[in-house]
């Protein structure tokens, strides 16, 4: 689970599928896999690329070293 800076957790419903916080490359387990997406990404603009946007783990408009943080905190999940 994730929690925002209100201290609220959980994972979104999006229709048949379920999204996994820290899941980057959606293959339903947050790995190494994607601990190394979210470094490839480091810097990126997340409003103008795509796959930089998977790779803002916390949402907070930027990939930093605060999204890598956020995938370790979910290993093994």
């Amino acid at each position: 689970m994730l929690t925002n800076a209100l201290g609220l957790s959980g994972s979104i419903d999006r229709g048949a599928y379920e999204y996994l916080p820290g899941d980057v490359n959606y293959d339903g387990k947050v790995n190494v896999l994607d601990l190394i997406s979210v470094r490839n990404g480091l810097g990126n603009d997340p409003a103008s690329d795509p796959t930089a946007r998977r790779c803002d783990v916390n949402a907070d408009g930027a990939v930093n070293v605060l999204d890598i943080i956020a995938v370790r905190n979910e290993l093994g999940n």
